[in-house]
């Protein structure tokens, strides 16, 4: 029998902000100026969608000063045709609404 009000307790889940990505094959992890090996993120803006990226894993939302002076290295290094077309059909999803 479960203590008394154990059972009504919503789970929480605990995990990273970011979404884990393979890393692409063949190519070397940089170091982050922290010491720490670099991880794949992926872009959610416009001019970069899906592009991917190396970004510090210490971090988890907002980006360190010192990381917004040195900029992104990017991984990828256009978007492609698919994300292209599925950005053109979200714009003008939007536009009809």
């Amino acid at each position: 029998m479960p203590r008394r009000g154990k059972a009504n307790k919503p789970r929480v889940r605990m995990g990273s902000a970011f979404e884990r990505f393979p890393l692409p094959s063949g190519v070397p992890v940089p170091m982050c100026y922290c010491g720490d090996h670099c991880k794949v993120a992926k872009s959610d803006e416009e001019d970069t969608y899906r592009q991917r990226y190396w970004m510090c894993d210490n971090f988890a939302f907002e980006p360190t000063p010192r990381q917004i002076r040195i900029g992104l290295l990017w991984i990828d290094i256009e978007i492609s045709q698919e994300d292209k077309e599925w950005m053109e059909t979200l714009k003008r999803l939007d536009a009809e609404l």
